[in-house]
């Protein structure tokens, strides 16, 4: 889990999305028609987060809870929390499938959090290599 030294900031919903849409168009552009691991990906999209001083955590981890008790020593992760209000998901398939946004509506259960754009830098076409998903 790392997060970026940025200056903690109270950004808006709607402008956070559009700021994280924004670096994630500057990457698209950037590696078009390139085909980078998710790793690369991931830390170009880092990267302009960091440019555009928005603050996150990397590997942001969740607790698992059973019947209101947490289980110790599991949990899970996103890719991406930002500014504690929006998770970011890379899903690097041909495209952005059913299956993806299922685990991400999940995943917004579990952590409690309404937001979340599944990028995929791999999807032809910048109209629609992102999805947000609301809980």
């Amino acid at each position: 889990m790392s997060q970026n030294n940025i200056s903690q900031v109270n950004f808006s919903v709607q402008s956070l999305v559009a700021s994280i849409r924004q670096a994630a168009l500057e990457v698209y552009r950037e590696l078009q028609s390139s085909s980078y691991s998710d790793m690369i990906y991931e830390a170009c999209l880092k990267k302009e987060l960091n440019l555009l001083n928005i603050p996150y955590i990397s590997l942001a981890p969740f607790p698992v809870f059973y019947k209101g008790e947490r289980i110790d020593g599991f949990g899970f992760s996103v890719f991406l929390l930002v500014e504690d209000k929006i998770l970011v998901e890379i899903d690097n398939s041909f495209e952005i499938e059913e299956g993806s946004e299922k685990t991400a509506r999940k995943n917004l259960e579990l952590c409690g959090k309404e937001h979340c754009l599944i990028i995929n830098f791999k999807y032809e076409g910048e109209k629609n290599f992102i999805r947000h998903i609301k809980a």
